[in-house]
């Protein structure tokens, strides 16, 4: 795996030109390091390719949020498919402050594929998906393979109350997300047991 290539950028307020982001040859991740002025924007701009994902992740626990224009608003970690089309990410500070507020903005592209964000395609595994949503007691609609309105809100119900920075379309990664919250909740359910059936028997 490429290694973290770091480099300063001098942000533009978002009204003007965007800074553009290039990655080094051979890199797949930079992370930039700035300062987010009071009441207003700094921009980036990124070249996407189409079918590449791009990672965002704001390190460490600062007063700041991105938002990547037509795409998703105040977010700290967002992961999605690009287009072919130039990306404009604004950063602004998240809550407002006197003084600039220093960032540290991961990027990572890696190719759609491994990136887990490929649409499911197979009905039985939106089944799948449909039913462990159903289970973890959101409301998907019918669980018949078909990824409509009702199923695309209760997982955008679902990854906006764990937090979790994807779209809420039918992939892998939501898949994963999805399972990795059932085996969760599983193994506090049975630790739940297994420590009330041992009250039990001390009781008795």
């Amino acid at each position: 795996m490429s290694a973290v290539f770091a480099m300063n950028l001098v942000p533009l307020a978002a009204q003007e030109a965007c800074e553009p982001v290039v990655l080094p040859p051979g890199e797949n991740q930079v992370v930039i390091s700035g300062e987010a002025p009071p009441r207003s924007p700094v921009c980036y701009l990124l070249e996407g390719r189409e079918g590449d994902a791009l990672h965002l992740r704001l390190l460490g626990a600062g007063n700041t949020m991105f938002t990547v224009v037509g795409v998703i608003d105040a977010r700290i970690d967002y992961r999605f498919l690009m287009e072919g089309k130039s990306y404009e990410i604004h950063i602004t500070q998240m809550l407002q402050s006197d003084d600039p507020e220093p960032f540290r903005l991961r990027l990572t592209i890696s190719g759609g594929k491994e990136s887990g964000l490929l649409l499911l395609r197979d009905p039985i595994a939106i089944r799948r998906l449909q039913s462990v949503l159903g289970t973890l007691g959101y409301d998907p609609g019918p669980v018949d393979g078909i990824f409509g309105g009702k199923s695309r809100a209760a997982l955008a119900e679902f990854l906006n109350e764990h937090d979790i920075g994807l779209p809420p379309l039918p992939t892998e990664a939501a898949m994963q997300a999805l399972t990795d919250t059932l085996n969760r909740l599983a193994a506090r359910l049975d630790q739940a047991k297994a420590e009330r059936e041992f009250r039990l028997k001390a009781l008795s």
